[in-house]
């Protein structure tokens, strides 16, 4: 392997390990703070509203203080709809 190769192997390398670490981060975004700041009428005292908060691939559930359940995101199967 020539000293070319090697140096475009490491900078694939890199540049794989960059894209993973800002698709991990969009989704810590997307996922988590977005939803977050969704269920928010005023972030702070929503937030202390909050007990358990439950993440899945594309959808986030919340359980308030008040024994409600908050959900949102992607509804395709139904797993946000809430019954009563």
């Amino acid at each position: 392997m020539t000293e070319n190769e090697k140096k475009s192997k490491t900078k694939k390398k890199k540049l794989f390990i960059s894209a993973i670490t800002f698709l991990l981060s969009f989704s810590i975004i997307i996922y988590i703070y977005i939803p977050l700041r969704l269920l928010q009428d005023n972030y702070n005292k929503s937030v202390k509203q909050l007990n358990s908060i439950s993440a899945g691939s594309y959808h986030t559930v919340a359980l308030k203080s008040d024994s409600t359940v908050v959900a949102v995101g992607d509804n395709e199967d139904n797993q946000c709809s809430i019954s009563d």
